[in-house]
């Protein structure tokens, strides 16, 4: 995905590649209602029909396929965020408008004063790639996360879909225990959710939970990642997917007492990016 800002922020131009955990795209449609609500006009590329003016927009979120649409009469880009730049450089040689969108992402790169280039796997062909647009002036910031030295992490291998570690969760949180499970499965952790209401705590209270989840309800979502330290400090157990995002800090020291992560992803490639969704 790009994303492109017309609102100015400085004079030099730089490039930034970063490795780190890319945005959500399920969140989308709530982050466009966030800038609109910031008076921002923010132009949504499914919304609209024919050639989007850059003039005529402070934000613009565009489909590496539909950026043949913009249209760069007349004005330019302050900042250009590409999200997944790797997936970004595949795109731009498929599809019907490949070569269309190959010179509007030429434009967009080589005239916006500031691009910041996101992937959790960016590497040298990532670089070749900027540099193409942006010549050397690039700067490289690796947000590899790494677990805390005091922090103790247990890698299993179960047979039976995690079934063993779920067991494991649950019975902590009868005993009084707070756990956050952390899923690749939307369905595992709807399920994990339903088992979890029905517990209770060693003082007969029912143990508080919270699942999160691509189709959930977008305002629930929206509300408790307003304040993240609130919400969570009131829970016994949370359920996450993928779904929470970059920039969703949780900053309460050891108020849970295990997390526990099920994924039935086995490439070194996909393992290193679900260990991103726990730091």
């Amino acid at each position: 995905m790009c994303i492109s800002y017309s609102n100015a922020i400085g004079k030099n131009s730089t490039s930034q590649s970063t490795r780190a955990l890319a945005l959500i795209s399920n969140e989308t449609k709530n982050k466009v209602e966030v800038l609109q609500k910031s008076r921002l006009r923010v132009c949504h590329y499914q919304e609209n029909e024919g050639n989007l003016a850059i003039r005529n927009w402070a934000v613009i979120i565009v489909q590496v396929e539909s950026t043949h649409c913009l249209n760069f009469h007349g004005g330019h880009s302050h900042v250009v965020i590409l999200d997944e730049v790797n997936g970004i450089m595949r795109q731009m040689a498929s599809g019907i408008h490949a070569r269309e969108s190959e010179n509007a992402m030429r434009d967009l790169l080589k005239s916006a004063i500031h691009v910041v280039a996101m992937d959790a796997f960016a590497n040298e062909s990532t670089l070749v790639f900027l540099r193409q647009y942006r010549g050397e002036n690039i700067q490289v910031f690796d947000n590899r996360y790494q677990p805390r030295k005091s922090e103790t992490v247990k890698i299993l291998y179960d047979s039976n879909k995690g079934s063993e570690a779920i067991c494991k969760g649950l019975e902590m949180l009868k005993e009084g225990k707070r756990v956050v499970f952390s899923m690749t499965s939307c369905k595992k952790a709807r399920a994990i959710a339903n088992q979890a209401s029905k517990l209770q705590k060693p003082d007969g209270s029912f143990i508080l939970s919270r699942v999160y989840f691509s189709q959930m309800d977008g305002k629930q979502r929206q509300y408790d990642f307003a304040d993240i330290n609130t919400t969570w400090s009131g829970l016994d157990c949370v359920i996450y997917t993928s779904t929470v995002e970059s920039g969703i800090s949780f900053e309460i020291p050891n108020h849970f007492d295990a997390i526990i992560a099920i994924s039935n992803i086995k490439t070194g490639v996909h393992t290193e990016a679900f260990t991103q969704m726990l730091y």
